[in-house]
């Protein structure tokens, strides 16, 4: 009978900076050498009820086809009280100190740190009464960015370039 279980979804759109426009983000998206995308990773928060549920860790591992590289250095973490992203109660970057991003090739690993980690089983600002604590239930947006270059293996068709998260 488990319910608050974490989700999660990974998105890209063309960069606004390439046209200009603001897209939203997709399961597919098309590019040129050269190319800025933008990436997506929404995680709904898991419920979060008492000190015994309190996350110890919470990470993901992303990666990217070959000849898509990182920006670095570019990612955003976003809380939200909604699935519709629209009611936003924090914004983390990497200078923050409540995560970690690690690049390994074509793989980047995010963590929390100790003290996102604290924020995120113990801030008042969603819950103030009721069993929920911190932002349980919650939606985590991580942003970044990636730069298509001359390297991509062009897969045509619906199966495109492999891009993942766990």
């Amino acid at each position: 009978n488990a319910t608050g279980m974490p989700t999660l979804e990974k998105g890209v759109r063309e960069a606004v900076a390439s046209n200009g426009k603001t897209h939203a983000y997709t399961e597919i998206a098309t590019a040129s050498d050269g190319d800025t995308l933008e990436y997506q990773i929404i995680s709904k928060l898991p419920s979060i009820t008492s000190a015994s549920t309190y996350l110890s860790e919470y990470s993901f591992e992303d990666e990217l086809a070959n000849g898509i590289g990182y920006t670095k250095n570019d990612v955003i973490i976003e809380i939200y009280k909604d699935e519709a992203l629209e009611d936003k109660v924090a914004t983390w970057d990497e200078a923050s100190g409540k995560f970690t991003v690690n690049y390994d090739g074509n793989k980047m690993n995010i963590a929390m740190a100790e003290s996102g980690l604290a924020e995120i089983n113990e801030a008042t600002t969603v819950y103030t009464t009721g069993t929920n604590s911190g932002y349980s239930d919650c939606f985590m947006a991580i942003q970044y960015g990636a730069k298509l270059n001359s390297d991509a293996t062009v897969v045509y068709g619906s199966t495109g370039n492999a891009n993942t998260v766990t």
